[in-house]
């Protein structure tokens, strides 16, 4: 309860089960709202100084994330069997 106290210092504690999850919840929408926010503005302080930088940036992490794919199908489709023993002793 003392934690609740500080965490959350203006509400007064939810008393039912279904309460208490529509607060959690809430609390949650309202933080992952500010850190959405915070990211964002820092994307268009860094678009102000190099135009079109996210688009270069999805269009490298996708680029890259195919490689990535290629490499792990590939890797996947070869079959390895090892009948050596020794690295069991």
């Amino acid at each position: 309860m003392f934690y609740y106290m500080l965490v959350f210092p203006l509400t007064p504690p939810p008393t039912t089960p279904k309460k208490k999850f529509r607060f959690l919840v809430t609390e949650l929408i309202s933080l992952l709202q500010g850190v959405l926010n915070s990211y964002f503005l820092n994307l268009e302080y860094i678009e102000s100084g190099q135009p079109h930088f996210v688009e270069e940036m999805i269009v490298t992490y996708f680029s890259q994330s195919a490689l990535y794919l290629d490499e792990l199908c590939e890797a996947l489709s070869v079959v390895y069997v090892s009948f050596d023993h020794t690295h069991f002793q």
